[in-house]
């Protein structure tokens, strides 16, 4: 194939208009022969980028019918193909082998009246790598099958010479072989052995490895890094402004080890100078390098309770690239010029070095500036004056924030502590305090900084976008908001308004419920290379500048603006960012989702197993959730379970529309926000399921005094029949 054009980039441009064309038109359109475009049309086709129809036209999804995108199959066995214009649902039976998180494409079948109520089936896998999932190992006789954790998935056979080393009851990975057709079963090998169910760290393991994540880096990364000088040359720093002498220090949790932001104020008039320092992760991991490839497909690193998934591996995450205290380190600075007002009036972007001063924690920075600690004061003093500095600032630049109509939810995070063996021994809130809120503040500023430039710059680029909210969630929302008696003025939502409701409910008993549900209320922020700003943060233009070590986007941001600052923002080299920017974008919003799930699920599990250990005990809680069957509630840490509906002595009634169920023969109200008695019936971990027994519930807006429930038994079925034939017999 001749390499002097790009015939990718031709091939899109001709189908981009809708067109559906042959190889012998596209041929003769570009005047090319016809084997110089087959390998490029065979890729693009492979990638999902076009269709090949039946009668071998070549053509974009759209023009043909059909989507591409993440599939997501929910508990009843139903999914859904995501999409920015509209979701595509996928029953059942129109799943045709597809698992859960792999990359489709669906035909669409049905296109409804309404906006985003589509129908598809999905006629194709694009996912390159098999399937893999996890399971519990299961032998009987001369048969073996697995068990899969996904709840949705069926039994998986296992053949004969497929087992490798796994025995009864482990838990195991699996690749899969041959998909499900029918009623026939999909088949696998087991390729790791987990452990045992019950061992010490197996059920965080089990879960990592089914989302896909892995502490292990592949061998041609581990060859990378053998071949990758680690370290800092003079010719290098040559080229950068030395910032070694001023006083520049990064502040992050205790356990932190991948420091990749740090920072600095001055006083410049009667204003400040803002210096916010990242890591030049861009320095050491180049585009299209194995390193690049894997960062690229992890997108991001992934916090498991008691350990880390790195996105890179430890040799830069935790050495070359970590901030670490009185060592040379390369970085991108973000300089700006505030004034006593807030306002950010001019800054700088640069290539610098760093030897930061000291790796200061949260809980030291807050013992500094909240608590007056003497000793601490007296240890850092050549910083405190900073510190002190810095608070100021952040104090400002938060109030400013605010008026502009940026939303803060106050939502509190579950810290879980474990012992040794992995099990949970206590579940507390993180702080969220002075210090937290000041690197925060540094941060935001920072990325709203770097964002504008380039928006304005109008350089292809990769933003943090939040947009604005849908008319009926925001619905959904008023309504739920005048049953704690807050009215949700004008059709048009503005952030600000939003804010304002979370000020008046500031301090009250239903503050963090409030901000729960107006945050589910509110569209998921994501990855877009349109700059279609920023909701929550009022902000018109944002992005992710600050985390490189630990997420792809600022990768790529870094990059961009490197290569801004060194003058090689050519028109070939945007072309090639506006082809890739899209697809990172989707690709690192698609494993942040991931990686939330799979926190969210082990997190939920802890929860879970330390509620095990807990039974009978009773507890205060706050009605967090209702649904047709159950109440869910939630306790001080954090902690969630559900009381159903069929264990109280009552039938009660569903009122969406007002939040709560009311019995029928007893009148008894619960509602979204009531505070609540309960006692801790039953807790399944493994499946992150925690039942309440209801002992009292309280009218927590009109101040009644609690009304005093008794739970009915949970009889089976045998017995309620037994009891209503003696009913029946004493008549």
């Amino acid at each position: 194939m001749s390499n002097d054009r790009n015939f990718r980039e031709e091939i899109l441009d001709q189908l981009s208009d809708g067109s559906i064309m042959s190889l012998k038109k596209m041929s003769h359109s570009l005047a090319v022969p016809q084997e110089d475009l087959t390998e490029t049309l065979a890729e693009l086709v492979e990638e999902g980028e076009i269709m090949r129809s039946r009668s071998g036209n070549y053509a974009f999804p759209s023009a043909l019918g059909c989507a591409v995108g993440r599939l997501e199959i929910k508990r009843r066995g139903f999914g859904f193909v995501r999409q920015t214009d509209g979701d595509i649902f996928v029953s059942a039976n129109k799943l045709n082998g597809a698992y859960d998180g792999e990359t489709v494409i669906v035909r669409i079948t049905r296109r409804g009246t309404k906006e985003g109520s589509r129908e598809g089936e999905v006629i194709c896998i694009l996912s390159k790598e098999p399937y893999r999932t996890t399971g519990t190992f299961i032998k009987e006789r001369s048969s073996a099958f697995v068990a899969p954790d996904d709840m949705r998935t069926r039994d998986i056979f296992i053949p004969k010479g497929c087992a490798g080393n796994a025995k009864n009851g482990q838990k195991v990975v699996i690749e899969l072989t041959k998909r499900q057709t029918g009623d026939r079963s999909a088949e696998a090998k087991v390729v790791e052995v987990l452990g045992d169910e019950g061992a010490p760290g197996v059920d965080i393991l089990t879960i990592a490895r089914r989302f896909g994540m892995n502490k292990k880096f592949p061998k041609a990364v581990e060859a990378q890094l053998e071949k990758t000088d680690l370290s800092i040359s003079q010719e290098e720093l040559a080229d950068r402004e030395d910032l070694t002498n001023e006083i520049i220090f990064t502040i992050d949790g205790a356990d932190s080890k991948d420091l990749d932001d740090a920072v600095s104020v001055k006083r410049v008039g009667s204003g400040w100078q803002l210096g916010v320092h990242i890591a030049d992760v861009s320095h050491y991991v180049r585009p299209r390098t194995p390193l690049d490839k894997e960062a690229y497909k992890r997108g991001t690193s992934v916090y498991l309770v008691d350990q880390v998934i790195p996105m890179l591996p430890e040799e830069l995450s935790n050495g070359i690239c970590s901030l670490n205290p009185e060592e040379v380190r390369l970085t991108l600075s973000c300089f700006m010029d505030i004034d006593e007002t807030a306002k950010i009036t001019s800054h700088r972007l640069a290539k610098t070095y760093i030897r930061s001063k000291h790796k200061m924690t949260y809980g030291d920075v807050n013992a500094i500036l909240e608590d007056e600690d003497q000793e601490l004061r007296a240890k850092y003093a050549d910083i405190t004056p900073t510190l002190e500095m810095m608070r100021e600032l952040a104090a400002r630049l938060r109030e400013v924030r605010f008026k502009h109509g940026s939303i803060d939810f106050e939502i509190d995070e579950a810290k879980i502590e474990l012992d040794e063996d992995g099990k949970p021994i206590h579940i507390g809130l993180r702080e969220r305090r002075t210090a937290e809120k000041l690197i925060e503040e540094f941060m935001l500023a920072a990325n709203n900084t770097v964002a504008a430039q380039f928006a304005y710059m109008e350089t292809p680029f990769m933003y943090r976008i939040h947009e604005l909210p849908d008319d009926e969630k925001m619905d959904e929302l008023r309504t739920f908001l005048m049953n704690f008696g807050y009215r949700l003025k004008g059709k048009e939502i503005h952030s600000r308004t939003l804010q304002d409701i979370l000020n008046q409910a500031s301090g009250t008993e239903h503050e963090a419920m409030i901000s729960r549900v107006m945050l589910r209320s509110l569209k998921k922020a994501r990855y877009s290379e349109v700059n279609a700003g920023h909701f929550g943060l009022a902000s018109p233009a944002y992005c992710h500048f600050t985390s490189p070590i630990r997420r792809y986007p600022d990768l790529v941001v870094h990059r961009v603006v490197k290569d801004f600052l060194d003058g090689k923002l050519t028109d070939a080299y945007m072309r090639e960012l506006e082809k890739f920017i899209p697809a990172a974008a989707d690709a690192s919003s698609a494993a942040e989702r991931i990686a939330i799930d799979a926190e969210r699920k082990i997190v939920d599990m802890k929860k879970a197993e330390y509620l095990a250990n807990h039974l009978g005990e009773e507890y205060d809680g706050v009605v967090s959730g209702i649904a047709n069957t159950a109440v869910f509630v939630e306790l001080p840490n954090t902690a969630e379970g559900v009381i159903p509906l069929d264990s109280l002595n009552d039938y009660f009634v569903v009122f969406r529309e007002m939040y709560c169920v009311i019995g029928k023969r007893t009148g008894i109200k619960i509602a979204l926000g009531d505070k609540v008695r309960i006692r801790v019936a039953d807790a399944d971990p493994k499946n992150a399921r925690v039942e309440f027994a209801l002992l009292s519930v309280g009218d927590a807006f009109a101040g009644k005094k609690a009304i005093h429930v008794k739970p009915q038994s949970r009889t089976s079925g045998a017995a309620k029949k037994k009891a209503r034939r003696k009913r029946r017999s004493e008549r």
